[in-house]
């Protein structure tokens, strides 16, 4: 299982093994399971620069390809749908090398404004549906 991601994959201000990936792993173990987590998270990278990372993470023959990427995309203002597009890449290019994808929903403050927040949002459930993985999307509250 590879996690591809940003800073919050790559857990960033955190030691290894209080990533989330490194959580999952731990959790998954203690459920039992044999699996062995790969965090590919780096701080800062965005949808292009995790899909110019693939071809490499997917030599590895991933079972399972976590994708947590869009924030920093959307942080510097890219067009939702050019996200979107290279997220869709991912997706599919993981899927033909025979991963299971899940693609972790992300969400913007709102000072981005309502119409660029609301489709930046809707876009991850957008891509699960149309290219038919799983879509995870966690809602924090302090």
């Amino acid at each position: 299982m590879i996690f591809l991601g940003d800073s919050l994959t790559a857990g960033h201000g955190l030691s290894a093994d209080e990533a989330f990936p490194a959580l999952v792993e731990q959790a998954l173990r203690q459920k039992g399971l044999a699996v062995r987590v790969v965090n590919a998270g780096v701080s800062g990278d965005t949808a292009a620069g995790g899909l110019d990372r693939l071809a490499w993470l997917l030599e590895q023959h991933p079972d399972v390809l976590v994708v947590g990427l869009g924030a920093n995309d959307a942080f510097r203002g890219q067009p939702v749908e050019r996200i979107a597009a290279n997220l869709r890449a991912i997706v599919k290019r993981a899927k033909s090398a025979g991963a299971r994808v899940v693609l972790l929903g992300m969400r913007i403050p709102t000072n981005f404004g309502p119409e660029y927040t609301e489709s930046f949002a809707a876009m991850y459930a957008r891509i699960g549906v149309r290219l038919s993985i799983i879509i995870s999307s966690a809602s924090w509250q302090t």
